[in-house]
C-alpha cells in the first residue's frame, strides 16, 4: 500500500509511518531519518502501535543518531515497490477510469518491467537515457512521440512520489523529446468512402432480400434423437449453419427459436465475429457516413444520444454566406429536407474538457443522423448507434466489423501502405472539407482540435492532383 509519512520534527528528517509486519501481523510505527553525509535515509521499527510513545522513541533515536551512538544504516528503495505504491495512490483519485487503466499499463509495460528491484537513488541519467532506448525495442517498433511523452511522463511521476514523500531528494531528468517531423494522417479518399457505403447499402439490401424469400422454419422430427430446425427458402431446406452463396457473398442461416436470421460470413473469415447481420451492415453504412461527416474520435460516437443531436434549418445569412458551389450541390439533391439543415450535436464523451462540446455538421451528418431515428424509432434518450447494446459491446462489435469490411475488400492498406482504421474516417472528413475550402478556424473548432494539428497532420496530404468533392 501506499503508505502516508508523518513529518513530526526538523524539516522532514524525522517522518513516521504506520506499517504492518509480516511477521507479526502488528501494524508498529517506523522512523524514517535523514542521513545528510550519504544523502540517503535509514528505516527502523519502533516496535510500538501507540502513536505518541513512536514520536517519543523517534526524537530520541534521532538525537542518540545525531551524537553518533547509532549508526545510521542506509535504506534501499526499489523502484518496483515505490512505482506500485503510486499506482495506488492514484487508483484512489477522482481521475477516470479509462485514464487509470491507460497510466498503469504503461508502468508495467516499460519503467516496472525496465527497472525492477534497482534501487531508486541509484538510477542515472544515463539509465534514463538506456531506458528510453529500450522502449522502442520493447514496443517492437519506433514509438511515435506521444507516446514516448507519455511513457517518460509516467515514470517521472512515479519519481515525483518518491520525492513527495521524502523517499529521495531529487531525480535524473529525461532527454527531451526530439520532435519529429509531422506525419501525415491515413485517411480514405472521397471515391473509397462512396464505395465503402455503397457496399454495406449492398450487402444490407442482399441480406434483407434472401430473409423475403424464407417460407417457413418448421422443427425436423424424422429420425429419433436427431431433432433440428430447418429453414425453407424457395424449394430448398437449410439447417442451422449450412451455407450458400449469393452473388459472391457466403450466407448461411442461423435458426434460433424457429425464428430465421440472416447473417453474411465473409468467406476469408472464419471465426465468428466476421458475421454479421443484416442490422448489422445498416449500422456500419451508417457508421460510414457519420463519421466521416462529423470527425468523431473513436471514442466519442458510442455516447452520442438523440438528445444530444438537433437538426436545425440554416439561417438566411448562414445560407447567403455558403459558397455557390455548395448551394449548387445542396440543390441538386432529392433529399429536399436535408437541403438547408445543420446538425448541432453535444459530444459526451469530448476529448478536450475545455470546449463546450457542441458541434455543427451538415449534409452527410444530417441524412444519417436522421435515418438512424427513423428506422429504429428511436427516442430521445436511446443512443445513436446500437441502443440496446451496452456500450463496450457496441464499439467492440463496431471495430471489429469495420475492420472486417476493411480486409474483405482489401481496403486496409491506402495508396501510400499506410494502414487505415475506423479512426481513418475521421481523417478523411478532416482533409475532404479542407479540400472544400472550409475555413480551418471553423473546422478545428468541430473537429475539436487545433488549428495546428490540422495544419501539421492533414494538410500535408492535400496535392494539386486531389479535387474536392462536397461533404457538408
Amino acid at each position: 500500500m501506499a503508505y502516508s509519512w508523518q513529518t513530526i520534527l526538523l524539516k522532514h528528517k524525522i517522518s513516521l509511518v504506520q506499517r504492518t509486519q509480516k511477521s507479526s501481523g502488528r501494524s508498529v510505527w517506523y522512523v524514517r531519518i535523514y542521513n545528510e553525509k550519504n544523502r540517503k535515509y535509514s528505516l527502523k521499527s519502533l516496535h510500538t502501535e501507540n502513536e505518541k510513545k513512536a514520536q517519543k522513541l523517534a526524537v530520541e533515536y534521532y538525537e542518540q543518531a545525531m551524537k553518533g551512538d547509532v549508526k545510521l544504516a542506509n535504506t534501499k528503495i526499489a523502484f518496483n515497490t515505490i512505482a506500485n505504491n503510486y499506482i495506488k495512490e492514484f487508483t484512489n483519485t477522482q481521475l477516470s477510469a479509462l485514464v487509470k487503466k491507460y497510466r498503469k499499463q504503461l508502468l508495467h509495460n516499460y519503467p516496472i518491467k525496465y527497472f525492477g528491484n534497482k534501487e531508486l537513488g541509484e538510477i542515472k541519467a544515463k539509465d534514463l537515457d538506456a531506458f528510453v532506448n529500450w522502449c522502442h525495442k520493447q514496443s517492437g517498433k519506433q514509438l511515435a512521440n506521444d507516446t514516448l511523452k507519455k511513457i517518460t511522463s509516467a515514470t517521472k511521476s512515479v519519481f515525483d512520489y518518491a520525492v513527495r514523500y521524502n523517499l529521495i531528494t531529487n531525480y535524473p531528468q529525461f532527454k527531451p523529446v526530439k520532435a519529429k517531423t509531422a506525419e501525415a494522417r491515413s485517411f480514405f479518399e472521397m471515391n473509397e468512402l462512396v464505395t465503402m457505403a455503397g457496399r454495406a447499402k449492398r450487402d444490407y439490401d442482399l441480406l434483407v432480400s434472401e430473409q423475403a424469400k424464407i417460407k417457413r422454419v418448421y422443427r425436423n422430427t424424422d429420425k429419433p434423437n436427431s431433432t433440428y430446425y430447418v429453414c425453407q427458402i424457395g424449394n430448398k431446406e437449410y439447417k442451422n449453419y449450412d451455407l450458400y452463396s449469393v452473388k459472391g457473398k457466403t450466407i448461411r442461416i442461423d435458426i434460433k427459436e424457429k425464428k430465421a436470421v440472416l447473417k453474411i460470413k465473409y468467406a476469408d473469415r472464419s471465426y465468428e465475429s466476421s458475421v454479421y447481420t443484416a442490422d448489422d451492415l445498416f449500422q456500419l453504412r451508417a457508421f460510414i457516413t457519420f463519421m466521416s461527416n462529423t470527425y468523431l474520435r473513436t471514442s466519442e460516437w458510442s455516447g452520442v444520444k438523440v438528445k444530444h443531436c438537433t437538426i436545425k434549418k440554416l439561417t438566411k445569412d448562414e445560407i447567403k454566406n455558403m459558397k455557390k458551389s455548395a448551394k449548387e450541390q445542396l440543390a441538386k439533391r432529392k433529399d429536399t429536407l436535408a437541403k438547408f439543415e445543420k446538425l448541432e450535436m453535444f459530444v459526451v464523451n469530448s476529448k478536450n474538457k475545455n470546449s463546450d462540446n457542441v458541434r455543427v455538421f451538415f449534409r452527410g451528418a444530417v441524412d444519417t443522423t436522421r435515418r438512424l431515428i427513423q428506422h429504429y424509432k428511436l427516442k430521445a434518450d436511446d443512443y445513436l448507434f446500437y441502443n440496446e447494446q451496452k456500450r463496450k459491446t457496441a464499439e467492440r462489435k463496431m471495430s471489429a466489423m469495420f475492420e472486417d469490411f476493411l480486409q474483405f475488400y482489401k481496403m486496409k492498406q491506402s495508396k501510400t501502405n499506410q494502414p487505415r482504421s475506423a479512426y481513418s474516417l475521421r481523417h478523411s472528413g478532416i482533409v475532404m472539407s479542407l479540400l472544400n475550402g472550409v475555413d480551418v478556424l471553423l473546422l478545428s473548432k468541430n473537429a475539436d482540435t487545433g488549428v495546428k494539428m490540422i495544419q501539421q497532420y492533414y494538410g500535408s496530404r492535400i496535392t494539386n492532383r486531389m479535387s474536392g468533392v462536397l461533404l457538408i
